[in-house]
């Protein structure tokens, strides 16, 4: 038993390894070579290992997947590919999200600093359902432009209520 624990540990190691999203090649080669003859066995043990890791309750809250279904290495493949898509595109949104709120800030202290607190609290109210990076870097363009807190705010209204009928903000 201690040689096939040895051999699942090979297995795994590599799955610890792999970074590139929504990829699941690490898992593939590793399915294949435990779908050769005489290793039914050792097959078992890598589905039930899996089953158990992931099982436990925060695993299972972090993954979204219900491995008690997995009976076999082709449909842990299924689960994975799966959940490595909505998890690539779970990150995706989350990274674009923060991104936005990461440029909405740093617009009203860009403001604050040039046009004073008053003039970067209606900025941030202006701009906190703004989702369009275009459109926040046209609000940068402008605050770089504009002399005055009065007509920049007039500015930056112009600009969103451009984008109003074209569903950007």
């Amino acid at each position: 038993m201690l040689c096939r624990l040895s051999e699942l540990w090979v297995i795994d190691l590599p799955l610890d390894h792999y970074h590139e999203p929504g990829k699941p090649e690490a898992l593939t080669s590793r399915t294949e070579w435990l779908q050769a003859p005489g290793q039914r066995e050792l097959q078992r043990a890598f589905v039930e290992w899996l089953r158990e890791v992931w099982s436990q309750p925060r695993m299972k809250l972090l993954a979204g997947v219900d491995w008690t279904r997995a009976n076999n290495l082709l449909e842990v493949k299924g689960m994975l590919a799966e959940r490595i898509e909505a998890w690539t595109e779970q990150l995706l949104r989350q990274g674009l999200e923060q991104g936005l709120a990461a440029e909405r800030q740093l617009l009203a202290r860009m403001a604050s600093r040039r046009f004073g607190a008053d003039v970067a609290a209606h900025l941030e109210t202006l701009l906190a359902s703004v989702q369009d990076l275009e459109l926040l870097n046209e609000v940068g363009e402008t605050l770089v432009d504009r002399d005055d807190g009065a007509g920049f705010l007039q500015a930056v209204e112009q600009l969103l209520s451009g984008h109003e009928g074209s569903g950007d903000q």
